[in-house]
């Protein structure tokens, strides 16, 4: 058992995370008879469980971390997971479901590794150690900083505005077709 998750795990985790993402948006959509649930309750209330999946799959292959909500961590423990499933409002509100997730591990309040996913427009963001890189509709690659600052001091903004929203409704048609 490692003490500090390599990359192959961050990448399971992704994919947990958008597989339970993508399937629960699809059971909201088929119980409301295949309407748009985007401003739906059923769109917003939901997150809990994945989160909570998400924190049992973390503490099963490291159970001596500690793992959090995106709570504030205050514990003083050594190893750290702070696990998020969010919902971007704002682009909700225009229509595309833009819902991710994050998980982050902390070692003695350092932060050493992590991942970011957004389902629907297909992203994926990771870093371990010093590395970090990024996979979206454009392909892999390797995610640098402005100024190449460290990534813990750095602020990543994904998905905004218009730039995704054609991959978005791309993703979707192709997820309402496979259905």
């Amino acid at each position: 058992m490692l003490a500090i998750p390599d990359v192959s795990f961050l990448n399971q985790l992704a994919a947990l995370s958008e597989d339970l993402i993508l399937k629960e948006h699809a059971a909201a959509v088929n119980q409301l008879g295949g309407r748009d649930i985007t401003n739906h309750e059923l769109h917003y209330g939901c997150s809990g469980k994945i989160q909570d999946i998400l924190k049992d799959y973390i503490s099963t292959a490291f159970p001596g971390h500690t793992v959090f909500d995106n709570s504030q961590d205050e514990s003083g423990d050594e190893f750290v997971w702070s696990v998020d499933v969010f919902n971007m409002e704002m682009l909700s509100d225009r229509g595309i479901p833009a819902r991710g997730a994050t998980a982050g591990l902390s070692h003695r309040g350092k932060i050493v590794a992590g991942m970011v996913v957004s389902p629907f427009t297909r992203e994926r963001f990771w870093a371990e150690g010093a590395e970090a890189m990024a996979c979206s509709p454009f392909g892999e690659f390797r995610l640098n900083t402005r100024r190449n600052i460290q990534l813990h001091q750095s602020i990543m903004h994904v998905s905004e505005g218009d730039y995704f929203e054609d991959a978005t409704r791309k993703g979707i048609q192709s997820l309402s077709s496979e259905c």
